[in-house]
């Protein structure tokens, strides 16, 4: 993938720009291996996920403080983009609810409410699908491992799916933050017609198919899919699609190369599952948060991204 980027700078669109990009891409890719090297420990992968939840936890306490959370706006804005904030409280819930089903804990419940409850605050609509899917993908692979009745994963998933639907839209507080924007996004899919938001990102989509369609093998050189947006748009935008982003930039060849090490992960991922009690735990964990990551890139640009 680091090789193809690098050749699209000689026929890329606007070389300068695909530059910027060109040089971080290696560099991401040898913190990749050395974080999987890491990983490959089940302890070390262990502390991480104790240090990540740590770390979402510090961020809600920092928000708590900085930012005025009952005044039914928007939260996350002090750290960094909300979605991306959002994104962080979605794998941090999928963390929790791992711990969960190895042992409840009241204050993994506490802690695991804390969590939901800032995501909604972020009004991030994409982290409450990321949420919801790796949760309900991990809670069945589990019960499945464990040679429970699959029946039993059913009901928790649509209890906890009817607890987040009736937070998000009939309980106000909740309603003017996250519930109006869940609204426009369905709107969108039902009608066609959605809020500003859902219809700029349907509407970059389509310049994204199209441009994808002129150069379909190798596109147009990374990192250029914003520059025809503001003839579409009225302003320069990214794609905020990880596929449309790679499929415009490198074309096919290029996205597939990039997707080859996820997809290789969620195959070993199957393999640990075969293992034992605590391997097979970790590969269901590992497999919840790769299908989390495939949602996540259908919402955000995360290629070049330097955090999880």
């Amino acid at each position: 993938f680091s090789f193809l980027c690098f050749v699209s700078y000689f026929y890329s669109i606007d070389p300068n720009r695909s530059l910027e990009r060109i040089i971080s891409v290696p560099l991401l890719f040898m913190l990749l291996c050395a974080g999987l090297n890491y990983f490959s420990r089940e302890d070390n992968l262990q502390k991480f996920m104790v240090m990540y939840v740590g770390s979402a936890l510090i961020a809600c306490v920092y928000l708590f403080f900085t930012e005025d959370i009952f005044s039914g706006g928007v939260v996350g804005w002090a750290i960094n983009n909300t979605n991306i904030v959002g994104t962080r409280f979605a794998f941090a819930v999928v963390f929790m609810v791992y711990f969960l089903l190895r042992r409840v804990k009241w204050w993994k419940l506490l802690i695991s409410a804390v969590l939901v409850i800032f995501l909604f605050l972020t009004a991030s609509r994409s982290s409450v699908i990321i949420m919801s899917v790796s949760v309900a993908v991990l809670i069945i692979v589990t019960f499945k491992q464990r040679g429970k009745n699959i029946i039993g994963a059913l009901l928790i998933i649509t209890a906890l799916l009817a607890l987040f639907i009736y937070l998000i839209f009939r309980v106000e507080f909740f309603y003017n933050i996250i519930g109006v924007r869940m609204e426009g996004a369905l709107s969108l899919v039902q009608t066609g017609q959605g809020d500003s938001s859902s219809t700029k990102r349907l509407n970059l989509m389509r310049f994204g198919w199209k441009a994808f369609k002129e150069h379909p093998f190798f596109g147009q050189g990374l990192n250029t899919f914003l520059i025809g947006t503001k003839q579409v748009i009225g302003a320069q935008l990214y794609s905020h699609n990880n596929y449309l982003e790679l499929l415009v930039g490198v074309g096919i060849v290029g996205a597939l190369s990039y997707y080859m090490l996820p997809l290789t992960l969620v195959w070993n991922s199957f393999k640990l599952m075969g293992r034992g009690k605590k391997s097979a735990a970790l590969g269901a964990l590992v497999f919840s948060l790769l299908i989390g990551m495939f949602v996540s890139d259908f919402f955000t640009v995360n290629y070049y991204s330097k955090t999880m």
